[in-house]
């Protein structure tokens, strides 16, 4: 089912707002400038740490510590003992292993809208939105207060979240992995329940509530083919008792964060037996995607910031609709340029500050590369003038 809903918007109210995200537009433009420039410090700390540990990396044994190594980076592997189960106190769900994630979806309506905006002549705007909604699987909770038909379609709070559960008294030979090691370890394998586990689920909320299992996952609800609204679907996923490498700081007998002379810290967990090298080389790796993802983040939100800057023009000649929308595009260009140059110029100042030679360096190339083009251009030229004139035909 849909409704529609129709909102007219005068142009002093459009104007007036417009006015105000500029205020907005200007601190997320000064917040995503702030951005960019930090980025570019953390990559290259978190860059001259990962190679800095990767010279000063100690190899440690996991039969005994070496009170020696005490403070410095060192890589273990091995597999260790868990002698105590994973267990969720909630739902009653025990397993071997190191790590069991709890992952909790509940069935509730979800409002989607779209809309369509028309400027008539003088400014005033008249928006139309439809809502539309419907029931789906969702891990967060929907707050259906918010929702354009909130006396029809609400839902239910929220009673269980999804957790993570850590094993207790792990030990890797004579090392203790507590939860700053086991918490870096990801979501692991698909943990199928067991009918056993249902049972323990079922006395731990009640009779009051049916339960079913459905291909390995768990349906608080009446009916798994056809739910109702603030039904729940509960699934695990774990790791499984294997063998661990891992890098970071000997301290006593655990393991903690090291931190490298640039001020970044260095504390990595694989399963199986890993290569320190290709550990080193994957989180190498993954600062450079996260570089990335900054950088374009924080251009994209600058060229959004820069267009609500420039909302008042656009909005000040809606009252021709026609030059409104061509002012619209220009702006929208002019945001993306000024965003662009704005961004590259934030990083390569950050350059100048955190690799003052890189940055040089590369601004040397870039002023020779353009005095090449404009040197070629101007021998172009000049050859150009030199060549005698055509001889006409007689």
């Amino acid at each position: 089912m849909s409704v529609t809903k129709v909102e007219t918007q005068s142009w002093f109210s459009r104007l007036k707002q417009s006015v105000m995200g500029v205020l907005v537009g200007l601190g997320l433009l000064l917040a995503m400038l702030m951005l960019l420039f930090w980025n570019e410090g953390r990559a290259v700390k978190t860059a001259r740490g990962l190679s800095q540990g990767a010279s000063d990396l100690v190899m440690a044994s996991p039969q005994q510590v070496d009170p020696a190594l005490e403070g410095k980076l060192v890589y273990l592997v091995g597999e260790p003992l868990a002698p105590v189960p994973l267990h969720d106190t909630h739902t009653g769900v025990s397993a071997p292993g190191l790590r069991l994630q709890r992952k909790v979806e509940m069935y509730q309506w979800v409002q989607d809208s779209q809309s369509k905006q028309e400027v008539a002549l003088g400014g005033t705007q008249t928006t139309t939105t439809q809502y539309s909604y419907n029931a789906q699987w969702s891990e967060q909770a929907v707050d259906s207060s918010r929702f354009e038909q909130a006396a029809q379609y609400s839902n239910p709070a929220m009673a269980l979240r999804g957790e993570s559960f850590l094993a207790e008294g792990v030990q890797l030979g004579s090392w203790a992995l507590d939860a700053p090691v086991l918490g870096q370890l990801g979501a692991g394998q698909a943990y199928p329940v067991s009918q056993y586990d249902l049972v323990a689920l079922q006395h731990a909320i009640g009779p009051q509530l049916p339960v079913q299992l459905v291909d390995g996952q768990i349906h608080v609800g009446a009916n798994p083919q056809v739910p109702a609204v603030g039904d729940y679907r509960i699934s695990y996923s774990i790791v499984p008792v294997q063998a661990l490498s891992i890098i970071g700081r000997q301290t006593g007998h655990g393991i903690r964060p090291w931190q490298a002379d640039s001020g970044s810290q260095v504390l990595m967990v694989q399963t199986g037996v890993v290569a320190a090298e290709q550990m080193f080389s994957q989180a190498h790796s993954g600062n450079s995607s996260m570089t990335w993802i900054f950088r374009a983040l924080g251009t994209l939100l600058l060229v959004i910031a820069i267009n609500m800057v420039l909302g008042p023009l656009s909005v000040a000649a809606s009252v021709l609709p026609v030059l409104s929308r061509v002012l619209a595009m220009g702006t929208g260009l002019i945001a993306t340029c000024v965003g662009v140059a704005l961004s590259v110029f934030t990083m390569a100042l950050a350059w100048i500050f955190y690799r003052p030679l890189l940055a040089l360096a590369i601004i040397a190339v870039g002023i020779a590369l353009v005095a090449a083009v404009v040197m070629l251009i101007g021998k172009r030229r000049r050859q150009l003038v030199a060549m005698p004139p055509p001889v006409s035909a007689s």
